[in-house]
């Protein structure tokens, strides 16, 4: 039975892709307590689970795909990274210097300590600090290490096992420390820098969140029976008031196309859009 899934799965890998994100993002969107794993860790998780099956990928699918991925990481976050540049950010980046620094010193003592290859070592590091373009990076280098062809793609195979092994702890460290131990270390809570910074940007003004509407949009649609301005043009209406528009026009039990031309009567019926004031108003 084994044998005869490997055989299917090597001739179409592609299904264990889409196995491995469908299930990652089922997985992903139940949570744990305060903890919740998320499309992106469900789906290496059950990727790590489903490699077991000893399906091999071409490394020109491999080197493709991960370049889409570090493509989609800077086309998304490119513009806030140079818009938040500046004086305002030396702290940020002196932090990420640290960081940075950190995470390299204790990747080498851990390589040095457990006796970690090169590409191991590497995984640790893509896979404890989640940085995934270190993959790309250490595979680069790699492959250009003056060793035999077998050990070069071993070491390339064992960048993908540390990270794939050490992101989910990489993951939850980060979250563990920004919810339990960064509050207490700084005596105030996350939550509340974030509702500041969040109104300091805004200046007073209101955002909404994605799926949120406001119960009394600024723009509205209204339909009006016309008495008054029998014998005005449909230019002549939007001219006293430029921020409304009509858009449609029922005269008697026909629909009529708006024309700028166009003479009401009395008793058509038409539909202004526009800002809620200004439509308010022209019907006064």
């Amino acid at each position: 039975m084994i044998e005869w899934l490997q055989g299917v799965l090597k001739h179409s890998p592609e299904i264990l892709l889409f196995l491995s994100l469908a299930i990652g993002f089922w997985i992903g969107q139940f949570q744990f307590g305060k903890f919740q794993f998320g499309g992106v860790a469900g789906s290496l998780l059950v990727a790590v689970v489903l490699s077991l099956i000893g399906v091999p990928v071409d490394n020109g699918v491999k080197a493709i795909l991960f370049a889409l991925f570090i493509y989609a990481v800077g086309f998304e976050s490119g513009p806030q990274f140079f818009k938040s540049l500046g004086p305002q950010s030396i702290k940020e980046i002196l932090l990420a210097v640290f960081m940075a620094v950190c995470g390299l010193v204790t990747v080498l003592v851990m390589a040095k300590i457990f006796h970690l290859d090169k590409g191991l070592a590497a995984g640790l590091a893509a896979g404890g600090m989640t940085q995934s373009a270190i993959i790309g990076t250490a595979g680069d280098a790699i492959s250009r290490l003056d060793l035999p062809l077998a050990e070069i793609q071993r070491l390339q195979a064992n960048v993908a096992i540390g990270y794939a092994v050490t992101y989910i702890f990489g993951s939850l460290g980060a979250i563990i420390v920004c919810v339990n131990i960064l509050p207490k270390f700084m005596g105030k809570e996350i939550h509340d820098d974030a509702l500041k910074a969040q109104s300091e940007r805004l200046k007073g003004a209101f955002e909404l969140a994605p799926g949120q509407e406001l119960a009394m949009p600024e723009i509205v649609g209204r339909i009006y029976k016309v008495k008054q301005a029998n014998g005005q043009t449909i230019a002549e209406i939007e001219a006293k008031e430029p921020s409304i528009t009509i858009e449609r026009l029922k005269r008697k039990d026909q629909f009529i196309d708006v024309a700028p031309e166009l003479t009401l009567q009395t008793d058509d019926v038409i539909l202004l859009v526009g800002r809620r004031a200004n439509v308010v108003s022209v019907a006064e």
